[in-house]
């Protein structure tokens, strides 16, 4: 029988992953670590901790552990919208970054993953405009959702993109095509491509690159000398999810950029990845009253990333 110790260390893991607290406007960080490989076996509960049953994670890696480390960016904020609930669990900020001699602003929404969910949403219509955007996310409850990942001349997704758990296109390894924001059992994963282990259990995955931030550092050497509107996704490794676009700038200076305290406000990224960009790059918000803002952006998408109640 196991001793009292035993059982209250077994009990309050399950407590603290399980909580369903709205987060606040701050959006303060939580500890727990998304469940994986590392721990084979855990617990859940359906209705209450007191039935709580034996279950095995899907086998994908924990983040590998990084320390809190001083940001040494040069960019810092220098304006800040007031934050907006579009639900409990998200909030919307806008966010000017600057140096002396430029500036980004940032349209960020940053949610929990305990409560909220990543979708893929397909587009197959090569003519259907980028308007397109507020119809599909609507239909799938939405609250908030960007363009998604990379499409060949044909509107053919370009790497792994799964919606729904149908498999819309196959994984490719390349340098630009880096890394993979998926939907798996009730958690999000953003892992790199040295990390994928198959589309077995995904029910949402978009692949797209470059790696902008990996263990709370940026990615070296990324382009600095191409400036364009871009589309993001980050995490700090546990509970706390951003994705938003941003005004001109190069890859290394939204890498840069991301790392800056107060840059995505209460969200210290351990991991982002770059979406795709330039005249791609749209944005959808349904506000809590209902109302909706939509930035479509100059062309037809082939899909979307969207945040999405459980």
């Amino acid at each position: 029988m196991p001793s009292l110790s035993n059982l209250f260390c077994w009990i309050l893991p399950v407590l603290l992953c399980h909580c369903r607290t709205p987060i606040s406007p701050s959006l303060t960080p939580q500890s727990n670590p998304i469940p994986s490989a590392s721990v084979a076996t855990g617990s859940t509960t359906t209705a209450s901790v007191r039935r709580a049953e034996a279950r095995t994670y899907p086998a994908y890696p924990t983040y590998p552990a990084s320390p809190e480390l001083a940001s040494d960016s040069a960019w810092r904020p220098t304006s800040r919208s007031s934050p907006e609930a579009l639900h409990p669990a998200a909030f919307y900020h806008q966010v000017r970054l600057g140096l002396p001699t430029n500036s980004i602003d940032l349209d960020v929404i940053i949610f929990d993953s305990r409560q909220l969910r990543l979708a893929v949403i397909d587009q197959p219509n090569d003519r259907a405009g980028g308007n397109a955007i507020a119809g599909l996310l609507r239909s799938r409850n939405a609250i908030a959702g960007v363009n998604g990942g990379f499409f060949s001349p044909d509107f053919k997704p370009l790497g792994l993109s799964l919606s729904q758990g149908s498999l819309l296109s196959s994984f490719t390894n390349s340098k630009l095509i880096a890394g993979t924001v998926l939907q798996l059992d009730h958690q999000p994963y953003l892992i790199w491509n040295s990390e994928y282990q198959g589309p077995s259990s995904i029910s949402e995955a978009l692949q797209a690159g470059p790696r902008l931030i990996d263990s709370r550092r940026p990615i070296a050497g990324l382009d600095s000398s191409k400036s364009r509107a871009r589309t993001f996704v980050a995490t700090d490794g546990s509970f706390l999810w951003a994705i938003g676009t941003t005004s001109s700038c190069s890859l290394a200076s939204l890498a840069e950029a991301l790392t800056s305290p107060g840059a995505l406000p209460g969200l210290k990224p351990m991991r982002a990845l770059n979406l795709d960009g330039g005249n791609s790059t749209a944005l959808w918000i349904r506000h809590s009253t209902g109302k909706e803002t939509s930035r479509p952006g100059w062309s037809t998408v082939r899909n979307y990333l969207a945040i999405i109640p459980k």
